[in-house]
């Protein structure tokens, strides 16, 4: 398909992953022609966070999350949040789940590096920025979990009028797993038979990001009075267990046991100039 030789040919001159870390991300910017081609433009590079590498080690050696070797910060567990309470405890495999957006990855025209001792947010003002802040005389949780925004906060502050419901983290507008060749191809089954010459295989994990012109706009708008200036230059992917979460007489589906998985510092990018945004975030393993 046209669509994935462009990708490929990005990545295949500028990123190549031959030799390269175990686990490595890359993101790039989506834009579509009049003529209805796509345009993939890199924006940055991701580290994984001592966090995931725990995950990974854990999962490779069939141990439970909870005889982690180093303890680490889950986001859930944050004592400044007021999250809602979780009813349904089941042990489900954790899984990425959502982004978080942040303008503590550096100023306008520097990038700050990632440090892997990181747990991969902060929040502190200028780290994770809530997608949606939304006045409780307006809040309708089950829509808006329903529209992919998760881990809800109230927020209650002497500089504001009203209590608000803070939505930290976004979900994927989509997922694919593949495996693929050097040219981009999809890999064949049992490739040790079908693939005849030397080439190199990857397995690769594409998240797609959507950032609406509805996202970061109330956030914004209250702390410094301008939605037209709404910035980020920090990406985090989300890793936790599916869970139900008890709200006013029902009930949504949600996370728990949260841990930022991975983090990637960019150029400062604003919505109020360039509008919705499509990110495709790709996973080698």
């Amino acid at each position: 398909m046209k669509t994935k030789e462009v990708f490929h040919d990005r990545i295949a001159v500028d990123d190549s992953v031959k030799n390269s870390q175990a686990v490595k991300g890359i993101a790039y910017d989506v834009n579509t022609t009049s003529t209805g081609k796509k345009i993939f433009n890199k924006i940055g590079e991701n580290k994984i966070t001592i966090g995931l590498a725990q995950e990974l080690s854990k999962f490779l050696l069939n141990s439970d999350r909870e005889t982690y070797s180093t303890q680490i910060t889950m986001l859930d567990k944050e004592d400044d949040l007021n999250l809602l309470t979780v009813i349904d405890q089941s042990e489900i495999h954790p899984n990425l789940f959502g982004f978080g957006l942040s303008i503590d990855g550096g100023m306008e025209n520097h990038i700050e590096p990632v440090l892997k001792k990181t747990k991969g947010y902060s929040l502190a003002d200028g780290g994770l920025l809530p997608f949606r802040m939304i006045p409780s005389i307006d809040h309708d949780p089950v829509i808006t979990h329903g529209n992919g925004y998760f881990i809800r906060d109230e927020f209650d502050s002497v500089d504001f009028t009203d209590t608000y419901y803070r939505y930290l983290i976004k979900g994927f507008e989509s997922v694919q797993h593949k495996l693929i060749q050097e040219n981009g191809e999809v890999l064949l089954d049992y490739p040790d038979e079908n693939l005849t010459k030397d080439v190199d295989v990857f397995s690769v994990i594409d998240l797609e990001l959507k950032i609406d012109l509805d996202d970061l706009a109330e956030y914004f708008g209250l702390v410094e009075e301008n939605i037209n200036n709404r910035r980020y230059n920090g990406i985090t992917l989300f890793f936790g267990k599916p869970c139900t979460r008890s709200i006013d007489s029902g009930t949504v589906s949600s996370y728990r046991d949260i841990i930022g998985s991975n983090r990637m510092n960019v150029r400062q990018r604003n919505l109020g100039e360039e509008g919705t945004q499509t990110i495709i975030y790709r996973i080698y393993l």
